[in-house]
């Protein structure tokens, strides 16, 4: 549905510089000792530059630390957002541009501690196919919503723009027709300053337009079971934003039991036995 859809697509793998690494986002060692560790080679008295990889979309709070150099054993862990597309490069002392200045990370906005979990679940949430394991990954997130977010808004930050405990949660729960559990993600998002600097009501307004389409259309379904889908459209009547959101309905709602029938299919309720 297109009010929640930014884990419809599968994000794109990060591309790595030959002096990148694989780093352990649940160690505590530094880069340089990471980098040590898998391939054998001491780089002395290291350098690291923060890049953002060229991310278009980079959240402010990478952003903040594009192009910055740090001595590796300073330098501010990975990831420092759910989506850090963030990697290290790696300098010897003699090797660091002209005029090259060394900071220190305290100097900026460091992420919660718990980030690195929220990352952890979100590139899990980009192949997980079953729908209970993506809401019980979801919903340890979104324990740790406020601090997570709490850096964000004291530096006056927006929030991410893909969160999956804000954005798919809700997704979810409403593809099973449990609309008080959506309802009730949303306004602890919004409590939690989630949605920053928007204060949320978009995505509430968003809900009860598409619980109401929902409902309206189950209730037809299950007056004229076996209708056509072709034919939905014309005999629900909605134009504009509500037909995207029928569209969106019939598309991936569980709670509808699709038939093949010709070029279209046959629509029936499954309201009391979700397909999961």
């Amino acid at each position: 549905m297109n009010i929640f859809n930014l884990f419809r697509r599968k994000q794109p793998p990060i591309e790595e510089s030959e002096l990148s690494i694989e780093i352990d986002f649940n160690g505590s060692k530094s880069p340089g000792a990471q980098f040590k560790k898998q391939t054998g080679i001491d780089l002395g008295a290291e350098y690291v530059m923060l890049s953002t990889a060229s991310d278009e979309n980079v959240c402010p709070m990478c952003a903040q630390f594009e192009g910055k150099i740090f001595l590796s054993s300073d330098a501010p862990k990975l990831p420092l957002c759910p989506s850090c597309s963030c990697v290290y490069e790696y300098y010897l002392k003699d090797d660091l541009p002209p005029n090259a200045i060394i900071s220190n990370k305290n100097d900026f906005v460091l992420p919660a501690k718990c980030t690195s979990l929220f990352y952890k679940h979100q590139q899990e949430l980009y192949t997980e196919k079953d729908i209970d394991k993506q809401i019980r990954l979801c919903e340890s997130d979104l324990k740790k919503l406020p601090e997570f977010i709490e850096p964000y808004i004291s530096a006056n930050f927006s929030a991410p723009d893909e969160l999956a405990c804000r954005d798919l949660l809700p997704d979810l729960y409403m593809q099973l027709g449990k609309w008080d559990k959506a309802e009730k993600i949303i306004k602890k998002c919004i409590d939690s300053n989630a949605y920053f600097p928007e204060n949320g009501s978009k995505a509430l307004t968003n809900f009860e337009s598409y619980k109401k389409i929902a409902t309206e259309t189950l209730a037809y379904i299950s007056q004229n079971s076996g209708c056509l889908q072709r034919n939905i459209y014309k005999k629900m009547g909605y134009e504009g934003e509500e037909k995207e959101l029928l569209k969106d309905f019939l598309r991936y709602s569980r709670l509808i039991k699709k038939v093949k029938y010709n070029n279209t299919n046959q629509l029936f309720c499954n309201t009391e036995n979700p397909i999961k």
